[in-house]
């Protein structure tokens, strides 16, 4: 029981320091009525839920054919994250007659956009191989959605890409990102010239997004202008990994028909 509480304690002071950054970036007091503090919980447990599946996800999955009734679909998991952080996601869809869903293995701490980015380049080549499919769909959270960004915005193979769905991106940046460690961490300051241009990318992008974002702040970093937005009201950071509101919101976007 030791280690779950040790977890579950650090979650929930990294998510009640988000919320009360987020709060003053607002130039608000922090609230903690009812609604807020079951948000914060869902947050926490979230938070402590991927620590704890992080063991799991440390080898890479290998990529086997299925029949293509539907693009492939590659999902990306945030920064520090593995593969462990999209299996919930993964099993949603795949429970809705989504065939050929694959989780990206992992975003390091180290390293720059440009280096993951390549490495995304070989997973979505890899992907295709296998399937014969001509295009892929991406599903990325976080940082993870930034490395999608520079690879649609960089890499003369981006045109592989059908759509892109993007799960609590910090588009501009967010000023939580002066706790995180690495040059990957760092790429996520808030108005770092790096992340210019990056929106909106080259290819159908709707992007996922919570006011109520403890980890990215500002939280309109996440719903740039020229990007379809789908805002989810009360949802953490984390929580979307395990959120059932935000799996619809991708299930949505990604039946939206041929393009």
């Amino acid at each position: 029981m030791l280690i779950p509480l040790v977890l579950l304690g650090f979650a929930t002071i990294k998510t009640l320091g988000g919320w009360v950054l987020l709060a003053a970036e607002r130039g608000q007091p922090a609230k903690f009525g009812a609604p807020e503090l079951a948000t914060y919980a869902r947050e926490a447990v979230a938070s402590a839920l991927m620590y704890s599946l992080a063991p799991f996800g440390r080898q890479e999955a290998d990529f086997r054919p299925r029949p293509v009734t539907n693009p492939p679909i590659l999902l990306v998991p945030g920064y520090t994250r593995n593969r462990s952080s999209m299996w919930f996601l993964k099993t949603f869809l795949e429970q809705r007659g989504f065939t050929n869903v694959h989780a990206m293995n992992h975003i390091s701490a180290d390293g720059s956009l440009a280096a993951h980015a390549e490495k995304l380049s070989q997973q979505v080549e890899t992907l295709l191989k296998i399937t014969g499919a001509e295009k892929v769909d991406i599903v990325a959270h976080s940082l993870g959605g930034l490395v999608v960004g520079w690879y649609l915005k960089h890499r003369e193979e981006s045109h592989r890409v059908r759509r892109f769905i993007a799960m609590g991106v910090p588009w501009k940046g967010t000023r939580t990102a002066v706790f995180a460690r690495g040059a990957t961490g760092q790429s996520m300051l808030y108005g770092t010239p790096m992340l210019d241009g990056l929106t909106p990318p080259p290819v159908p992008t709707v992007a996922i997004w919570s006011p109520d974002d403890p980890l990215v702040v500002p939280s309109l970093s996440a719903s740039p202008p020229g990007l379809e937005s789908v805002c989810i009201e009360g949802a953490g950071h984390v929580e979307m990994l395990t959120s059932a509101r935000v799996f619809r919101a991708v299930q949505a976007a990604l039946s939206t028909g041929d393009l």
